[in-house]
């Protein structure tokens, strides 16, 4: 009979083992995050980079989630090109490569159209699923799944190490190349269309009470409704009307008086 002390020392073991994969893991979650949320802010002439910040993790979080389901369809040709002998195994797994990112893109739209349609969310919302969405969705999937089934054929390619070194240096730049990519395209069309319990950045509507400072600096931030862009302790990101133009303003609150910054793109 194993001992309490035994069975602790087998815990401690596994998670000694699988500390280096979580911190990996989340070390690209958050830098994901990270260059999502400043792509995105960076597109109203805001440029936010703070180290520390919640909402990189639920950026981040939900665009691995989108990687990983991509991992299911590399993992699928793998086994076919394991399995399937004959001049029908090239056409079989080009088949799977361009069906599955479509298959697993419309299903991803589907699973977002729920959550957008569903109790926390409303129709209005819903209605940011379009054709363009769906083809994002696409084309990340198939991105990384071609990146990752190229990396997996380079490594076993048997070939002299210095055309090893090379060949896999290249392979690697273009799978990492091919990430950003996939992140810059994500930050642009995705999450400014996820709703914020979605880790988006969707604006969320308000009617803003500000000091007189601000009021006289920024007539259009209290003269209506603005959209919330960015907020993060004393400091907020809106954008408001000025005579048909969509401009940024970022707001500090600060004990010694407000302080209000218009961003003119």
């Amino acid at each position: 009979m194993a001992s309490p002390y035994s069975a602790a020392l087998t815990w401690l073991d596994r998670v000694r083992a699988y500390a280096p994969l979580a911190a990996t893991l989340f070390g690209l979650l958050y830098a994901a995050g990270f260059v999502i949320v400043n792509s995105y802010l960076g597109t109203y002439g805001i440029k936010d980079l703070e180290a520390v910040r919640a909402r990189y993790v639920g950026a981040g979080l939900v665009f691995l989630l989108v990687v990983a389901l991509a991992l299911v369809i590399v993992d699928n040709v793998r086994i076919m090109r394991a399995s399937v002998t004959g001049p029908a195994r090239l056409p079989l797994m080009l088949v799977a490569i361009t069906i599955g990112p479509a298959g697993l893109a419309l299903a991803e739209a589907l699973v977002l159209w729920r959550a957008l349609s569903g109790p926390l969310g409303d129709r209005e919302l819903a209605s940011v699923i379009d054709a363009r969405l769906v083809l994002t969705f696409f084309f990340t999937n198939l991105s990384i799944a071609v990146s990752l089934l190229l990396l997996s054929l380079v490594e076993g390619l048997h070939l002299p190490i210095p055309a090893a070194r090379f060949v896999h240096g290249l392979t690697f730049g273009v799978v990492i190349l091919v990430f950003l990519g996939v992140v810059l395209a994500y930050a642009d069309y995705v999450y400014p269309r996820l709703p914020g319990f979605l880790g988006g950045g969707l604006p969320s509507r308000a009617r803003l009470v500000v000091s007189q400072a601000i009021a006289e600096a920024c007539p259009p931030c209290v003269q209506d409704d603005v959209l919330v862009v960015d907020e993060e302790g004393n400091r907020i990101v809106i954008l408001v009307n000025d005579k048909g133009v969509d401009v940024a303003v970022e707001i500090f609150f600060l004990p010694n008086g407000d302080r209000a910054i218009i961003h003119r793109r």
